[in-house]
């Protein structure tokens, strides 16, 4: 084997490593924004907030698999605390709370749940500010 291959390949199995422990590019525990494959069952939301605090969620709809962890993060450089709003019923699951405070942990503001068995559409509000706004997560296999 050469040493550019030898060279990739350890390189590759690296990034392979911090990619399956979240540590890769700044993820920390929260895994890849959702819309992009999760890694270890990790997806993110993160609240972005416009110059007049309106929060908005990118992506707006997060299509997950049932016992997907999903964060909601804000911004560093705002710790701004949001309430995450379920119009009906909680993703997490039948009997889990549909409205769900940031804490700040670390960095930034979270909030964290595991995505339940039950396939469908959980339309949310995110409150920040005074300020609500609407997006949803879908749950599918």
């Amino acid at each position: 084997m050469r040493i550019g291959t030898m060279l990739a390949l350890a390189v590759g199995i690296g990034l392979a490593g911090c990619a399956s422990d979240g540590g890769l590019w700044g993820m920390e525990d929260d895994g890849l924004l959702c819309g992009l494959p999760p890694v270890g069952g990790r997806v993110h939301v993160e609240i972005r907030y416009a110059d007049d605090g309106t929060p908005s969620a990118v992506p707006e709809k997060c299509t997950v698999a049932p016992g997907t962890r999903i964060t909601w993060r804000g911004p560093e450089e705002a710790p701004t605390p949001f309430l995450l709003r379920f119009t009906e019923a909680s993703p997490a699951g039948r009997g889990e709370p549909r409205e769900l405070p940031s804490r700040e942990t670390g960095d930034r503001q979270r909030v964290v749940i595991i995505a339940g068995e039950v396939e469908g559409e959980y339309k949310y509000g995110i409150e920040a500010n005074g300020i609500m706004v609407d997006p949803a997560i879908i749950i599918d296999r």
